[in-house]
């Protein structure tokens, strides 16, 4: 029989509101959502990671102003690319272990846009991704690689 897990709520200014995207679970007790956060003049104001334990959300600090994609790692932890708003940048991939964020690190062959979706491959620690890189001659799309 489906069940129904209810998605954290945050108070919120009036007229501010929530989305919920990137939904990603490495197994039923190991689940993390994506809350993005809308002022109401509808600019996107943050976004934060929360997980799924099992029994209850939590909220995660976050390595980033935007989270762009997400994707188990396969050891209880999480890989999510990420952007600064101001100063802007460009795309950096995270990784959440032990209740912690490394430093980003640049995504290979992806300029400034968010390699998306991040997906682990089974049975590692790596990822596959979509980016777009660019050279003299314009844009073009790529497959990432990342890890062994």
């Amino acid at each position: 029989m489906p069940a129904t897990i209810r998605l954290p709520v945050s108070p919120l200014p009036f007229g501010d509101y929530a989305t919920y995207s990137e939904l990603t679970a490495a197994d039923a007790r190991d689940a993390w959502v994506v809350v993005s956060i809308y002022s109401s003049s509808h600019a996107l104001v943050s976004t934060i990671p929360v997980y799924w334990t099992g029994t209850a959300w939590q909220q995660l600090s976050s390595p980033a102003d935007i989270i762009g994609s997400m994707a188990p790692d396969g050891s209880s932890g999480l890989w999510a690319d990420g952007i600064d708003i101001n100063p802007g940048g460009f795309w950096l991939l995270y990784h959440f272990t032990g209740g912690h964020w490394t430093s980003g690190q640049t995504p290979p062959g992806v300029d400034s846009h968010s390699p998306t979706p991040l997906t682990r491959i089974p049975g590692t620690w790596s990822l596959w991704a979509t980016g777009t890189a660019f050279n003299a001659k314009g844009n073009y799309g790529v497959i990432l690689k990342y890890g062994p």
